[in-house]
């Protein structure tokens, strides 16, 4: 199924593991791949971007902005992994002209947007303050930054109607300000700098493709055709137009949708179950790698034509 194996996708990611699969990628493909970071956590610690391809559309994708969404960060690395692997193997067949697709674009990937809350997420021994934020969950369903902030709540679009929790917590709460939180601070600087084509969030639960909001809806062009087409090439569900603001205010994609009035895709990549802890890693072969794949290459080869 793979043909390399510098990323495992056996368990999940922890913040030292994925530094250490970021050296080695950078170590096997060289020049080939771009390994830096892109601001700073609550916490200090990195934001580790990778940049694959160097052509002048840029494309923009982010992974665990939900912290128990660790399963993103192990696609992401994959899809690193092996859409470089294919560069080094001409004669591999795939159904994409890689070399041309990286030749034309520039993917930016944030695999780890919330590298503290996925800390916190695989504590089993965590302190007073988190436990107190847990509200008697289960620490794997951990959502928010270190802060207590929920991220995909955060953004400034709509922030002020947004309803929220009273105080900080493991989900739900949008913080006392908009795009104050470093994390965000980060990644909305990063879009103002380089001026994404196109970005895409992944997420885990529900194998959902979520393209356009209300309040945007009817200025952005093309977003329903590229999102049909990843419907199509995955099996999930492609969902209508969100109407209602309290189901997208505040999110990093409504945020970039209203700021540059250009795509931004949701693209939920597990399937749904009964617990708060979504995307079971042992399941990655067999449920969400075969669907997800080329995902990543028909995205960026649906921008060049943007």
């Amino acid at each position: 199924m793979y043909i390399s194996n510098v990323v495992n996708v056996t368990k999940p990611y922890s913040y030292l593991n994925f530094l250490i699969d970021c050296a080695n990628l950078s170590k096997k493909y060289g020049e080939n791949i771009s390994v830096t970071h892109t601001g700073f956590s609550e916490y200090g610690r990195r934001l580790i971007m990778i940049r694959i391809g160097t052509g002048d559309k840029k494309l923009l994708f982010t992974g665990t902005n939900h912290a128990r969404d660790h399963i993103t960060c192990s696609y992401l690395m994959k899809m690193c992994d092996e859409y470089l692997a294919y560069l080094d193997k001409p004669t591999y067949s795939i159904p994409f002209n890689i070399r041309e697709i990286l030749n034309r674009c520039r993917i930016y990937i944030i695999p780890m947007v919330n590298p503290d809350g996925l800390e916190i997420s695989q504590n089993i021994k965590p302190n007073s303050n988190i436990v107190h934020m847990l509200r008697s969950h289960d620490i794997k369903e951990w959502k928010a930054n270190a802060r207590g902030v929920d991220l995909s709540m955060h953004f400034p679009c709509l922030w002020d109607e947004l309803k929220s929790q009273p105080s900080p917590g493991f989900e739900g709460y949008k913080g006392n300000a908009p795009g104050v939180q470093r994390e965000a601070v980060a990644l909305m600087s990063l879009c103002r700098r380089e001026k994404f084509d196109l970005s895409v969030s992944f997420y885990a639960k529900g194998e959902q493709i979520y393209f356009a909001d209300a309040l945007t809806q009817n200025k952005i062009r093309n977003a329903g055709i590229i999102a049909r087409k990843c419907s199509q090439l995955t099996g999930y569900q492609m969902m209508p137009p969100q109407e209602d603001p309290q189901t997208y205010a505040g999110s990093f994609e409504s945020w970039f949708r209203q700021e540059f009035e250009k795509i931004a895709l949701s693209i939920k990549i597990a399937p749904n179950n009964s617990s708060g802890t979504p995307g079971d890693i042992a399941k990655f072969d067999d449920q969400i790698w075969p669907r997800c794949r080329y995902l990543g290459l028909l995205l960026a080869e649906q921008a060049i034509f943007l």
